[in-house]
């Protein structure tokens, strides 16, 4: 009688521990309920159909890999493990999307369906031979006894992903999927289907810990940026380096620089051929050199890509005729004219310097023109031509002031005049409703302006629809090209 008394002692101690603890017996009552098998799972699933992601597996593989899965699928059910990849497990993994969870289900034929653990034992059995018998394997003990333990960085498409205290302790591994990469695994949810590893929670609705193991090293874990594509859009030379963005996309998803790949440019500050060089990380291994074009714009003639050849200012063949000739430059080193760019004093003289034939003029007139600057000699013969003055009672040109609308016109009038134009009469101000604003010192100027159509003043709200002189607002680079052919090419003939 002692020895039953004793045997029946340890069995009570045994059963409850079975009960009380997870592990070995795995989650073996509920409700009254005995689990079908010892390595059942939790008598739920923490993943449901309500979180489930709307990805399949065409989201994580080319049509090519799936194709390739298909066909070596044949080689599995004859028993060949050789050269499982991702591909063939979450290509196995996926006919069973859909099934609905099973407490301790760890054969589909026999069960109907699967837990979280018995799922996972069934694909990689059947994928690459593990032959873990799942009837005594829950999610504990897979990690436990046939997973290597991996960092979250060193985890694969295709390792597997554990989760802490969805069921029971909260320190104890109760749920595992398939990881597919991206924050994505497919696991044995309510039903089978694809969730964010980041969204399973413990009971009491906090984040369940996450810990990876490798079950099986496969023969690539990782995606080849051979297989991906890279599209780079050729660029227009704008005379500084281009450095397009690639798109890089994998089975339809856009991947993530900096997380994804790095990349860096060659041959890119010229027009030509340049290069972008794509390096894999995380998920992503090896690398890709993809080609695009630097063009110089035909579609904006002469190279200046910032002009609109639609617009006022190219009206009349105004555009063509300066840069043909040569009368305004662009900016030095880009292949920009800037025509809505202040106009300086130093680039107005300079022009009108360029008109008269680029006369050398050699000294310093003004204590504040540099002579080695770019203006130095048309300041000089601007000065000495009677085209333009410094600033009264100062030895100042000031040559990069702006230039004011009347002070333009003045300009022109006075080298008009050098070149023996009648200047001293003009036309009534009075039709702009702000004649008050111009400078007494300007009137005659733009009065004769006007009158030979140099200036016709800039478009207004009022509610007329005159136009308005606008004398005392800064010229535009672009104001100055027009004025300048109609000066040149239309009153002087040259």
């Amino acid at each position: 009688m002692k020895r039953i008394g004793t045997w029946m002692a340890v069995m009570v101690v045994v059963v409850l521990a079975l009960i009380a603890v997870p592990g070995g017996g795995a989650f073996a009552e509920e409700n009254g309920a005995t689990a079908p098998v010892p390595g059942a799972d939790a008598p739920f699933s923490p993943t449901t159909g309500s979180d489930a992601l709307d990805v399949g597996i065409a989201d994580f593989l080319t049509d090519e890999q799936i194709a390739a899965a298909a066909a070596r699928l044949q080689q599995r059910d004859a028993g060949d493990w050789s050269s499982a990849d991702f591909g063939d497990v979450l290509y196995f993994a996926s006919r069973y999307l859909g099934w609905e969870y099973v407490w301790g289900g760890k054969d589909p034929v026999r069960d109907g369906g699967f837990d979280c653990s018995g799922y996972i034992c069934w694909v990689y059995n059947n994928v690459c031979g593990t032959g873990i018998n799942g009837d005594y394997t829950n999610a504990a003990t897979l990690y436990e006894d046939f997973c290597t333990p991996l960092s979250s960085s060193e985890a694969r498409p295709g390792d597997v992903v554990f989760f802490r205290g969805t069921y029971g302790p909260s320190s104890y591994i109760s749920h595992v999927g398939i990881y597919c990469g991206e924050g994505v695994m497919i696991d044995a949810g309510d039903p089978i289907g694809f969730h964010s590893i980041y969204g399973v929670t413990q009971e009491d609705g906090s984040p369940a810990p996450i810990v990876f193991g490798r079950l099986v090293t496969l023969s690539s874990s990782f995606i080849d940026l051979a297989d991906v594509t890279v599209t780079v859009a050729d660029q227009p030379w704008t005379g500084s380096p281009r450095a397009p963005k690639p798109v890089v996309e994998f089975a339809g998803r856009v991947l993530r620089p900096g997380i994804d790949y790095v990349y860096s440019y060659s041959n890119n500050d010229a027009i030509g051929t340049a290069s972008v060089h794509i390096v894999g990380s995380g998920l992503y291994v090896g690398s890709r050199t993809v080609t695009f074009s630097i063009y110089n714009d035909m579609t904006h003639k002469y190279g200046f890509w910032d002009l609109d050849w639609d617009a006022w200012y190219a009206e009349d063949g105004i555009m063509d005729y300066i840069l043909s000739n040569n009368i305004i430059q662009g900016y030095a080193g880009e292949p920009l004219f800037g025509p809505y760019d202040s106009l300086t004093r130093g680039q107005a003289v300079t022009i009108l310097w360029r008109l008269e034939g680029s006369p050398a003029v050699a000294g310093q007139v003004f204590g504040d023109v540099d002579p080695v600057q770019y203006y130095a000699s048309a300041v000089n013969w601007a000065y000495e031509a009677g085209v333009a003055h410094g600033y009264a009672g100062t030895n100042a040109f000031m040559p990069d002031a702006e230039v004011t609308r009347e002070e333009l016109a003045t300009l022109i009038a006075n080298y008009a005049a050098v070149k023996g134009l009648a200047t001293d009469e003009g036309t009534d101000l009075l039709q702009f409703p702000d004649v008050a604003k111009v400078s007494p010192w300007a009137e005659d100027s733009l009065s004769w302006c006007v009158s030979q159509g140099i200036v016709s003043g800039k478009g207004t709200t009022l509610g007329d629809g005159s136009p308005l002189l606008d004398p005392q607002a800064e010229a535009w680079r672009a104001s100055m090209a027009k004025m300048v052919t109609i000066l040149a090419r239309d009153l002087l003939a040259v």
